[in-house]
């Protein structure tokens, strides 16, 4: 029913938990997290064809899309781009959505990279979902972590992530293949290559990041 609810939109359902009190969801009354998301390509491709043109953004297109679908499914949605942030990474570790990579951002054992989280369904009874349960770590057993060694100004180290010096690289005339390909270190990652973006979602991306960084 939810993953039918969401499909010609380009949404996928990514995982769920049953909420406790420690996951400090801001919903009374919360009994499942259900994680929203995509990956691959799809639904850049409804976004590009179902938004208002030149005046709709990803995340107004997003929760345009996602509001009525929550309020006929009875549940709360909450989404990452609001003010204050909300730990979308640990909730879709909860949901076994993703586990942490060397890059910081969460992995999919499937998707690799080549996935987000666009919102969380809080309901007020228990959901159960028939998606992969993602148990095991894709990054194991990968002795070589290119993820660490591609990027061009050593943005990554395993541990943290810099974004100033990400975002000063960005501002340059060398950053050009970072703009047009996409982020040399999640290229590198062999998990999921067959989802990897279109080299203009790629674009649509890392524009936005740069926009968020120096705005």
């Amino acid at each position: 029913m939810i993953e039918q609810k969401f499909s010609p939109h380009g949404f996928k359902a990514l995982g769920v938990f049953n909420i406790e009190a420690n996951d400090n969801i801001p919903v009374d009354g919360g009994v499942s997290a259900v994680l929203i998301g995509n990956y691959g390509r799809e639904m850049f491709e409804c976004y590009a064809s179902q938004r208002s043109p030149l005046t709709q953004s990803m995340d107004e297109w997003t929760q345009a899309t996602i509001d009525p679908i929550a309020k006929e499914l009875n549940a709360t949605a909450l989404y990452p781009f609001t003010t204050p942030p909300m730990p979308f990474q640990k909730w879709a570790r909860r949901a076994k959505a993703g586990r942490q990579s060397p890059l910081g951002l969460n992995i999919h054992p499937v998707y690799g990279m080549w996935h987000g989280y666009r919102a969380f369904l809080v309901f007020d009874r228990k959901i159960e979902l028939d998606v992969p349960a993602g148990d095991e770590h894709p990054c194991f057993g990968c002795a070589d972590t290119p993820c660490l060694t591609a990027c061009p100004v050593e943005a990554f180290d395993g541990v943290q992530y810099d974004v100033e010096k990400c975002g000063g690289h960005l501002m340059k005339v060398a950053s050009m293949d970072c703009h047009n390909k996409g982020c040399a270190s999640r290229l590198a990652c062999p998990v999921g290559e067959e989802y990897a973006y279109t080299a203009e979602q790629m674009q649509f991306h890392m524009t936005a990041f740069s926009n968020s960084v120096w705005k």
